[in-house]
């Protein structure tokens, strides 16, 4: 259905995504979008898109991301206790509205991806000190990837730690993730990208 929906009624705003880029393979090309956060999202999604020429296509990679959010999310669900198949949908049914409006690109799907998949290593992780050992690395590198969808991972960390974590500390690790997600734009947006004040938090979502 999936697949359908974007093969016979969202065919053409798909097409122009692809006509009003044109990607290139070339070192200029590639390093533009590391100058700035999520740029690596942002090439990938814009590989992806350049293959919108053909309905079929779109469609299929569409479908390919949807099935991927779905896999991902529903980790996510059943780490938490909640079971069923409607809980996984619904993440879907919020991507097939947004990709059903031409300003949403594959570009934001892919730091979507990147930033859950994040989050569902976070929840693997058993030890609890590895696990803060993983934020503190993964946290920047993370931001580099995915711009502002860090503030997705570290919202939905802070939600996981104060909510269903059992330990007695969780009210005092939980504050680790505000502090962090307001340390590592700020301090990347002063020493490697130099972005406008104010803009590096919300830089590259949707919004």
């Amino acid at each position: 259905a999936f697949f359908l929906y974007f093969l016979i009624f969202n065919r053409y705003h798909l097409i122009y995504q692809e006509q009003i880029q044109l990607f290139r393979f070339n070192k200029d090309y590639f390093t533009e979008f590391l100058s700035r956060p999520g740029g690596l999202s942002e090439y990938i999604g814009a590989f992806f898109t350049q293959f919108f020429i053909s309905p079929v296509a779109a469609a299929l990679i569409l479908s390919i991301a949807g099935f991927a959010l779905y896999n991902i999310t529903g980790y996510i669900f059943r780490k938490h206790q909640f079971y069923g198949v409607l809980w996984m949908y619904i993440p879907v049914l919020i991507l097939a509205a947004l990709h059903s409006d031409y300003l949403y690109t594959m570009a934001y799907t892919i730091g979507l991806l990147i930033s859950l998949g994040y989050f569902s290593i976070y929840l693997s992780v058993k030890n609890r000190k590895l696990r803060y050992f993983f934020v503190l690395i993964g946290f920047p590198l993370l931001y580099f990837l995915t711009g502002g969808y860090v503030l997705l991972t570290a919202f939905l960390c802070f939600v996981h730690e104060l909510l269903f974590n059992r330990d007695n500390s969780r009210y005092i690790t939980s504050l680790i993730f505000p502090v962090i997600t307001f340390l590592v734009p700020y301090l990347a947006s002063h020493t490697i990208f130099y972005l406008k004040d104010g803009t590096a938090w919300m830089y590259f979502l949707p919004l």
